[in-house]
This record gives structure tokens, C-alpha cells and sequence, in this order.
């Protein structure tokens, strides 16, 4: 299972929780047979698989990941238990930690931390693109206002603008 935030004017973000191969690699989903890997011998042409099978029985723990290269918690195979112990998988939805809580709802809580400044700063983003654009708004305005027939002089763009003349000069004088 993964997760995904999409906030505008920021990258998306997507994590999950991978489980983890003998050879420390994340893993990028699964079969009925295990694990999948990417294979690192495939190419275009290749008669390599593309992914790679891991047996459950050789996935040596869990950690919490985002597609932009974050990684928060590694857990070992230790750390936690099957809530069902006829199940073979290990899928971080169905293993508990010691405090009760899924490896899946643990990764989450992490991840959602890691992604919050995101979030915080959504209003701050769409605010500061209001800006941008309010100043490209007035100064296609002021320049309209200039190259009008007859056009409008310093004192008047100043007064509309609340600034002083010479401040409104300066300001947009160099735009025209």
C-alpha cells in the first residue's frame, strides 16, 4: 500500500512501506510467491525478467520510504509479528509491532511527518504566486496607463498606486 500527496505548486510525494531483500534493497511489490525486486541485470531486449522474486521467507525487514529519496524507520524481521500466524507474507498491513500498531500504520504516521512542511507551506506557496502575479498584473497596467492617448502622467500612476510620483517613477519607469 502507499501513499500520495499532492499539494499545488509543490513535487508530489509518494511513499510506502518496502519490504526489504537480503541484500538490503526495497522491494517494489509483490506476487503470490513473494517480493518483487527490480532486476538489476534487466535491460530493453534483455531475456532477463524484469523483477526479481523473493521468497517471503528471505525478506529480511521493512522500511519506511518516499520516491523523493527519503527513508525514515528500518525494521528488522525482529521487530515484528504476523497478526496472522497461518499467513506466509509479510506485507507491512498485516505485521504488529510491539505497541499493537501495523508496520503500515507506523510507516504512515512517519511519512505524513516527513511530508507536513509541505502542507504548512501550501498557503504560504499559493500566496507568494498571488503576489507574483498581482505585480505582473500592475506593472502590464502601469505600462497600458503610460502608452494610453493621452497617457497618464507619474503624479496620477503614483496617486492610483497609493506610492508617490517619484516612487511610481521609479518603480516602473524602467518597464516601458
Amino acid at each position: 500500500m502507499g501513499w500520495i500527496i499532492d499539494v499545488p505548486g509543490a513535487e508530489v510525494h509518494e511513499g510506502h512501506v518496502a519490504m526489504l531483500g537480503p541484500d538490503g534493497r526495497g522491494s517494489g511489490g509483490s506476487s503470490g510467491e513473494g517480493a518483487l525486486f527490480s532486476n538489476p541485470r534487466w535491460s530493453w531486449g534483455s531475456d532477463e525478467p524484469v523483477d526479481i522474486v523473493v521468497p517471503w521467507s528471505e525478506i529480511i525487514g521493512w522500511r519506511v520510504q518516499c520516491e523523493c529519496g527519503w527513508r525514515g524507520t528500518t525494521w528488522r524481521r525482529e521487530d515484528a509479528r504476523t497478526d496472522d500466524p497461518t499467513e506466509e507474507d509479510v506485507f507491512p498491513e498485516h505485521m504488529l509491532l510491539p505497541d499493537g500498531r501495523t508496520l503500515e500504520a507506523a510507516g504512515h504516521a512517519e511519512w505524513r511527518e516527513h511530508v507536513q512542511p509541505l502542507v504548512a507551506t501550501a498557503a504560504v506557496r499559493s500566496a507568494a504566486a498571488a503576489v507574483r502575479d498581482a505585480e505582473t498584473a500592475l506593472a502590464e497596467a502601469v505600462a497600458a496607463a503610460r502608452t494610453a492617448n493621452p497617457p497618464a502622467t507619474w503624479e496620477q500612476i503614483g496617486r492610483a498606486a497609493g506610492i508617490s510620483r517619484q516612487s511610481a517613477h521609479e518603480r516602473w519607469a524602467r518597464h516601458r
